[in-house]
């Protein structure tokens, strides 16, 4: 069953529910999506935004953190949505299509910048070759996808497009961002 708490004014988290299915951040005043979570929970996402107001036309932009199945939902519920996904993301898609929906090779995803929707996009490779983090400054929060969870742990880096080499300089780069929140895309419970 999904939830939703209110990470700030601006943001709010909608729990994925148990694995294989990730969180969902709503950016209120942007209309943005990060992450769909996994197409089994899509309807139930959907419940959990109306609480706010907000119907699967409203979004306007979706930003995958990485293409994985439990990142990528049921993105055709999003009719006015343009969605974004990093460049390696979006050629692995053609090259290494592990744990990607076939849909989103019919989609039209377009590439990342350096900035969206008023955040810094911060490239981490680890997990996947083209995973991403976001930076939203005015809220302190630092959306993390599978790089980095709340508990300190890291995702995994076994995974057939993973860089398990790339996970510790990408690591790094996120020591620098005075997060009052780490929103990540699964919470795991912490560990002794």
């Amino acid at each position: 069953m999904l939830y939703s708490k209110r990470l700030s004014d601006d943001v709010i988290e909608i729990y994925g529910g148990e694995q294989p299915s990730s969180n969902i951040y709503l950016i209120i005043s942007k209309k943005v999506l990060i992450d769909l979570g996994s197409k089994l929970n899509s309807y139930e996402a959907i419940k959990e935004l109306k609480k706010y107001d907000v119907n699967p036309e409203d979004i306007e932009t979706i930003i995958f953190t990485h293409l994985h199945f439990d990142h990528t939902g049921n993105p055709l519920l999003f009719k006015n949505a343009v969605f974004y996904a990093s460049k390696e993301e979006i050629n692995g898609i053609k090259t290494k299509p592990d744990f990607t929906d076939p849909i989103l090779k019919k989609m039209k995803i377009n590439e990342l910048a350096d900035n969206i929707a008023g955040m810094e996009v911060i490239t981490t490779p680890g997990h996947t070759a083209g995973s991403i983090c976001l930076w939203k400054e005015d809220d302190g929060i630092l959306f993390t996808g599978d790089t980095l969870f709340r508990n300190g742990a890291i995702g995994r880096t076994d995974l057939p497009t993973s860089k398990p080499k790339d996970m510790q300089k990408s690591l790094m780069k996120l020591i620098k961002y005075p997060r009052k929140e780490v929103a990540a895309g699964h919470n795991l419970e912490k560990t002794a």
